[in-house]
């Protein structure tokens, strides 16, 4: 990306098909107004950036999408072990999904299993999300 805040060069290591690729490079095209430039020492500056999709069939991120959303639905209800069982479905079609392994972590937590919540929350914290807080004091 140049100091300008466009996007002159992408290169896609691995593609789907031609045609996907096509339609991907014609959506980063029409978002080159919400980039903005990278800033070093109040002045903007050139950066090359790696940036990584990953694509989920629909056979797939369709029944995840589906149980990671009955789970939510339990676990607002206060039904760990419902939530639990629908997470670990959902994880069997993603398992490095972030978002789901928090909420597992937080239902194991709440049925008293520290050390399985301590295993997810690991895997999350890799992930940038913050969870440094929730793992000093769950997980000693």
């Amino acid at each position: 990306m140049r100091k300008t805040g466009i996007i002159d060069d992408v290169r896609i290591l691995e593609n789907i098909n031609e045609r996907f690729e096509k339609q991907f490079r014609e959506a980063l095209q029409k978002s080159r107004r919400f980039w903005a430039a990278a800033e070093l020492n109040g002045r903007k500056v050139d950066v090359q950036i790696e940036q990584s999709f990953k694509f989920v069939s629909s056979g797939k991120f369709l029944p995840m999408y589906d149980f990671d959303q009955k789970g939510k639905m339990a676990m607002k209800s206060s039904d760990y072990n419902a939530a639990l069982y629908y997470f670990d479905l959902a994880l069997e079609n993603s398992p490095e999904d972030y978002s789901i392994l928090y909420n597992r972590a937080i239902c194991e937590l709440n049925l008293g299993n520290k050390s399985a919540a301590c295993e997810d929350l690991k895997k999350v914290k890799g992930s940038g999300m913050n969870v440094d807080e929730l793992i000093d004091k769950e997980c000693k």
